[in-house]
């Protein structure tokens, strides 16, 4: 007789293995600004902004035997973020349930899987249109609330910014032109963070479009370009195409990750950080872990619902950051 209780399918080990066996997931400001090796599980419900954001300079040496100098200063005032939770979940009815008399083990853990999958993509592709917004220096996500939508905000500072002295759309704009902004906008993130040995630039659609139109326009021969694989590159400068966009769940509008006039150059040695907060489950163990998922079983409605929980923070060097508009 099947048991239509399915917590044998989400034991921590089902959950891995499950888990480890699905394809992996890509999306362009996780992959690329805070990736695995910037990911982090913090044992606390809330983060310490003094744990944020510290600059790393030079400093000066210290005379032998003297006292070690501290790096960041002493401050009074603590405030703490407070990570909410993304908590999709997915209900199987009666009729479902029932269904599943037809399934072997192996079937039930198959739809098990897909379902998981979902919630997972779900997560994802929450997570990325968090990180997107981070770039610009806060966060102003839609929080679920009775009757719509309130604002989950977090202000990390001002990002960086740059002035071209010409706009790349205009007629006598010159590779050298725009040579001299990417290398503007690269010190400005040295010269401000300490970091950008490895500078990127993210183009918007239209921006991206004017600087190729000017790289094939032969009267500008000064300066070497090619464009290969969504990307410019200039004199050793590359200029890469980002045309994502997440959507507003206010409006059901798409918001660009880089405006269509704009760029954005990132230090990919900076330290920004993806924190994962601890999951207010008493299932999880209160632990903090990247996603969680479990079911739970309505005996008076006849459904199980599977439930998914992450509490992700992308938290953005902003320093580290340069924004432009040029066009």
């Amino acid at each position: 007789m099947i048991q239509f209780d399915l917590g044998k399918f989400f034991t921590s080990e089902s959950i891995i293995r499950s888990l480890t066996e699905m394809p992996e997931l890509k999306s362009p400001v996780l992959d690329n600004v805070y990736p695995e090796a910037k990911r982090r599980n913090h044992p606390l419900p809330t983060v310490s902004v003094t744990d944020l954001q510290q600059p790393v300079t030079n400093i000066a040496v210290t005379r032998r035997g003297g006292d070690p100098l501290p790096v960041y200063e002493e401050n009074s005032v603590i405030t703490h973020i407070e990570p909410q939770p993304f908590r999709p979940s997915e209900r199987l009815n009666g009729v479902d349930v029932n269904n599943l008399k037809l399934l072997d083990e192996t079937g039930i853990q198959l739809l098990v899987n897909n379902k998981i999958d979902r919630l997972r993509r779900i997560v994802r592709a929450s997570t990325e249109a968090m990180a997107a917004q981070s770039l610009k220096g806060s966060i102003a996500y839609p929080m679920s609330m009775d009757g719509g939508y309130g604002t989950y905000s977090v202000d990390f500072g001002s990002t960086l910014s740059y002035a071209p002295d010409s706009l790349w759309n205009n007629s006598t704009i010159s590779l050298d032109s725009i040579l001299a902004d990417l290398i503007g906008m690269e010190a400005n993130i040295q010269s401000n963070s300490h970091y950008g040995a490895e500078v990127r630039f993210w183009a918007g659609q239209s921006a991206f479009m004017a600087l190729a139109k000017v790289v094939q326009d032969i009267s500008n021969p000064s300066v070497t370009a090619m464009i290969d694989a969504k990307t410019i590159n200039i004199a050793g400068f590359r200029v890469e195409l980002m045309n994502s966009s997440y959507t507003d769940l206010a409006t059901g509008s798409q918001i660009k990750v880089v405006d269509n006039s704009k760029i954005m150059a990132f230090a990919a040695d900076a330290p920004f950080e993806l924190v994962y907060t601890v999951i207010d489950d008493l299932d999880s163990n209160l632990t903090a872990m990247p996603f969680f998922v479990k079911q739970v079983r309505d005996q008076r409605s006849s459904t199980i619902e599977i439930i998914a929980e992450s509490k992700p923070l992308p938290v953005p060097f902003t320093k580290g950051i340069c924004w432009a508009s040029v066009l």
